[in-house]
């Protein structure tokens, strides 16, 4: 297993045969330089996991709910994917590493591939995180299952 702290508060394991992301990598899959995201996959079975935070002042972290916050998040990304035969599978809770969790299912078309995607948000302090399992949707049932074994191992600083 390979393990990363993220944001120095997040643990997480990833099975041995991802590599982390570099910058550079990064780059590319997002086509922005956003400092606060950190990547992992797996280039042979083409699947993605990415960290994405943002802080937000106290009163508003405050004030955000989880589940509005995630509802937002997906109706951002189903703008980001205009055009690309995007479709929302439906959001979900769950608990993850003793942290609550509010997520949501997606597919997309991204030229001749369709690609499968589940994303999870929760708070911690005044910071929102944001991880996201990508791949083909061919392989989303395995997808699913690195996804669940990576949350079940999750840890907090």
């Amino acid at each position: 297993m390979n393990q990363e702290w993220i944001h120095e508060t997040v643990f997480l394991d990833t099975p041995d045969s991802f590599q982390r992301m570099s910058a550079e990598e990064l780059q590319q899959a997002f086509q922005n330089n956003d400092p606060n995201r950190w990547g992992t996959w797996d280039r042979e079975n083409h699947v993605m996991i990415t960290v994405l935070w943002k802080d937000y002042p106290l009163l508003l972290s405050k004030l955000a709910d989880l589940k509005a916050v995630c509802r937002k998040n997906e109706q951002l990304n189903a703008r980001g994917y205009a055009g690309h035969d995007y479709h929302c599978g439906g959001f979900f809770s769950l608990t993850a590493g003793n942290q609550p969790m509010e997520g949501y299912r997606f597919s997309c078309r991204i030229g001749d591939v369709v690609q499968s995607a589940e994303t999870v948000l929760f708070k911690r302090n005044r910071t929102v995180y944001r991880i996201t399992c990508a791949g083909r949707a061919e392989n989303e049932t395995a997808d699913h299952e690195i996804f669940t074994g990576i949350l079940s191992g999750i840890r907090f600083q």
